[in-house]
C-alpha cells in the first residue's frame, strides 16, 4: 500500500469544501485529489465558499487566500464565527509576519506554499484530518460504549473512571513545564525534565511525583504495585498519596529526609497491604547544587544515567539496592552516586524495559540505546512505540536531560514591546533558522516562536489577561488598546537563540523572557477549562511543535527545544 493509498484509506469518509478563483488551479487540485475523499465541494471565491460551508457538514477546508470578492483569511474569519474546529489548509503565495499572526489566530491549521508540492499538500491533509478522525473514532467509542454501559457493567466502569482521575489527581508535578536552573561557581547549568504515565487500563498500578524540597534539590518517587487491577490501584493510590503528604509536611518543617520518608512510608503501608502482596518503588533524593544522587529503589528496574567527560560516553545502570517492600520489615539501605558528569537521567517503571514485540523482542535489548539518541521523554516512547507493540503494562518514564555547555551559535536579541520589533525579530530568527533546517520547518517552527513572543508581549509586558483580550477583539478595540500600551510601556522582551551540535542533528534552543510579573506554571493544567489569567492556546499550540516547552519558576521566562535534522541543514 503506497503513501497515497494509505492516505485514502485515512479521508475516504470525509467532505472538503476547496476554494479556489483561478481554473487552472482548481482543475490541477480537484483532479490531484479525486477518490481521497467521500465528496469534494468546489468554490470560487470566499462569499461562495462560506454560503457552501453554512449549507454542508464539512470535515476540512482547503482555500487559496488572494480572492475577488472575499479573500480566504476574510472567509475564514467569518467561519470561525460559528465554527472553531474545522481544520483549513491555507494555500498562499505570501506570507509575511502580519499574515502569518492573524492566520494563527483565526485557528489555520496547515500552511502549504504555492507553486503547490502536492506532496507537502497531502501531509498536510493528513495531519489536518488525524483530530478529526480522531474525533469521529472517539464519538464511535463512546457510542458503543454508551450502548455498553446500559447493558453491562455500568457502575463498576464508572468507578474505576473516577478512580483513574483521582489518581492523576494525586500525582505531583513540580517540574511540570519548568527548567532547573543552578548557577554556581560562576557557571550556569540548566535541566530539563519530561515524563510520559501511559497506564494500560483505566485502573493504573503504575504512578508517579516530581516533588522540589529545596535549592536545586528534587524527591523522584517511582510506584509500581505488583498485581493487576483494583487491588494494584488502591496501594498505588495509598502510597503516592501518602508519601506526598509526608513531603508536605516535611517541607513546612524545614527539611527533608530521606530516611525519614522511607521509615514513616514502610510504618503506614504495613498496616495496609495484603499477606501475599508487595510493592516497587524508587525513592530519589537528587541534589543539582551539589552534583549528587541518594537512592533507595525496591525492586525497581535499573536507574540510567549517561556520563559524558569531553568526547567520552558511558552509561551507568544504578541496580536496584532493595528487595520489594511486603508486610513483614525487610532491612534496607540508601547509596549515593555522583552525578557530576552525568548529562542524562532515566527513572521509569517495568512497563517499558520488559515489553514484547510481536517476534518475542524485549524492549530491554534497545532501551541503552534509544536513551542515548534521545533528548526527552517523549522522544524515547516514540522510539519504543516504533519498534513494541501494544503494551502490556502500565509505563511511567521519568527523563532528565542537562544543556551542553557550549553552543555551535548564541544569538542575543532584545526589543521593545512593540508589534513591529517583534515582526522585525521574527525575520531574524527565521534568517538563522534557515542554515540550520528547511524552510517548511522553519516556517512551522516560527508560528511556534510568534505564538511564544506574542504571550511575553500581550501576557507578560502589557498584562492582558485572556478574558480582556477577548472583550476588546469582541468591541474591535484590540489594536487600538495595544498602541496606547506600546506608547507607555517600557518594558523589553529578551531573546537568546542557541543552537548546538547533538549526535547527528542540531538541537534548537530559543528562550523568551519578558520583564512582567509571570505566572504560576500550573495554571496550564487547568488550561481545559477557563483560565482568566492565561489562557494557554499559544503554549499547547508550541507543545504540538517543539520536542519540549520549559519555563523558568518565575514563569516569565519560556525556553523551546527542538531537535533539526540536519539532512534538512541549508548549508549553515
Amino acid at each position: 500500500m503506497n503513501d497515497l493509498e494509505k492516505l485514502r484509506k485515512i479521508t475516504s469518509s470525509l467532505t472538503v469544501l476547496y476554494v479556489e478563483d483561478e481554473e487552472i488551479f482548481r482543475l490541477t487540485v480537484k483532479r490531484k485529489l479525486s477518490g481521497l475523499f467521500k465528496e469534494m465541494l468546489i468554490a470560487k471565491n470566499g462569499i461562495e465558499g462560506l454560503e457552501k460551508f453554512r449549507g454542508n457538514l464539512i470535515d476540512l477546508i482547503i482555500t487559496d487566500n488572494i480572492m475577488p470578492e472575499m479573500s480566504g483569511l476574510d472567509m475564514i474569519q467569518e467561519i470561525r464565527k460559528i465554527d472553531t474546529n474545522t481544520p483549513i489548509i491555507l494555500l498562499t503565495g505570501f506570507i509575511d509576519t502580519e499574515f502569518l499572526i492573524r492566520a494563527i489566530n483565526l485557528g489555520v491549521t496547515q500552511f502549504v506554499a504555492k507553486p503547490i508540492d502536492f506532496k507537502n499538500l497531502y501531509t498536510a491533509i493528513e495531519i489536518a484530518t488525524q483530530r478529526v478522525i480522531l474525533e469521529n473514532l472517539e464519538r464511535k467509542t463512546r457510542e458503543q460504549e454508551l450502548e455498553l454501559l446500559k447493558y453491562r457493567e455500568k457502575y463498576h466502569f464508572q468507578q474505576q473512571e473516577r478512580a483513574l482521575k483521582k489518581e492523576l489527581n494525586i500525582i505531583k508535578n513540580d517540574l511540570y513545564l519548568k527548567k532547573i536552573d543552578i548557577h554556581k561557581d560562576g557557571c550556569h547549568v540548566e535541566w530539563h525534565c519530561s515524563h510520559i504515565f501511559k497506564p494500560l487500563d483505566i485502573i493504573s498500578g503504575d504512578s508517579y511525583s516530581i516533588r522540589e524540597i529545596g535549592q536545586g534539590r528534587y524527591f523522584i518517587l517511582l510506584v509500581d504495585a505488583m498485581g493487576k487491577g483494583l487491588s494494584a490501584s488502591v496501594t498505588t493510590i495509598l502510597s503516592t498519596s501518602y508519601i506526598n503528604h509526608f513531603v508536605f509536611k516535611a517541607k513546612q518543617q524545614g527539611e527533608f529526609r530521606l530516611e525519614e520518608c522511607i521509615d514513616s512510608y514502610y510504618n503506614f503501608i504495613k498496616e495496609e497491604l495484603l499477606e501475599d502482596e508487595i510493592v516497587c518503588l524508587s525513592f530519589i533524593d537528587i541534589d543539582f547544587e551539589n552534583d549528587k544522587m541518594r537512592y533507595a529503589t525496591f525492586s525497581e528496574p535499573p536507574i540510567l544515567l549517561l556520563k559524558e567527560i569531553d568526547r567520552d560516553r558511558e552509561v551507568l545502570k544504578i541496580r536496584s539496592n532493595n528487595q520489594p517492600i511486603m508486610k513483614f520489615p525487610i532491612p534496607y539501605r540508601i547509596d549515593e552516586v555522583s552525578i557530576k558528569d552525568v548529562t542524562k537521567m532515566l527513572f521509569y517503571s517495568d512497563g517499558l524495559n520488559e515489553c514484547f514485540s510481536g517476534n518475542h523482542v524485549i524492549y530491554d535489548e534497545h532501551l541503552e540505546r534509544d536513551f542515548c539518541r534521545s533528548y526527552s521523554a517523549k522522544e524515547l516512547f516514540g522510539y519504543f512505540g516504533s519498534q513494541m507493540d501494544t503494551p502490556t503494562d502500565d509505563i511511567t518514564i521519568i527523563f532528565f536531560n542537562k544543556l551542553p555547555p557550549k553552543p555551535a551559535l548564541q544569538r542575543d536579541i532584545t526589543i521593545n514591546s512593540c508589534l513591529g520589533e517583534i515582526s522585525k525579530a521574527t525575520e531574524e530568527i527565521n534568517s538563522i533558522l534557515s542554515n540550520f533546517t528547511s524552510s517548511s520547518e522553519a516556517l512551522v517552527l516560527m508560528s511556534a516562536i510568534t505564538e511564544l513572543l506574542f504571550n511575553a508581549y500581550e501576557h507578560g509586558n502589557i498584562d492582558l489577561e485572556a478574558t480582556e483580550k477577548r472583550k476588546l477583539i469582541a468591541q474591535d478595540l484590540y489594536e487600538d488598546y495595544l498602541k496606547r500600551q506600546e506608547a507607555t510601556n517600557t518594558k523589553r522582551i529578551h531573546i537568546k537563540i542557541r543552537i548546538y551540535p547533538y549526535g547527528d542533528c542540531w538541537m534548537l534552543l530559543i528562550t523568551i523572557a519578558d520583564e512582567g510579573k509571570g505566572f504560576d506554571v500550573r495554571t496550564l493544567l487547568q488550561c481545559g477549562n477557563d483560565c482568566s489569567e492565561f489562557s494557554g492556546r499559544g503554549v499547547k499550540i508550541a507543545q504540538t511543535i517543539a520536542d519540549g516547552i520549559y519555563y523558568s519558576h518565575k514563569g516569565n521566562e519560556v525556553t523551546l527545544i527542538k531537535k533539526l535534522d540536519k539532512e534538512a541543514d541549508n548549508g549553515g
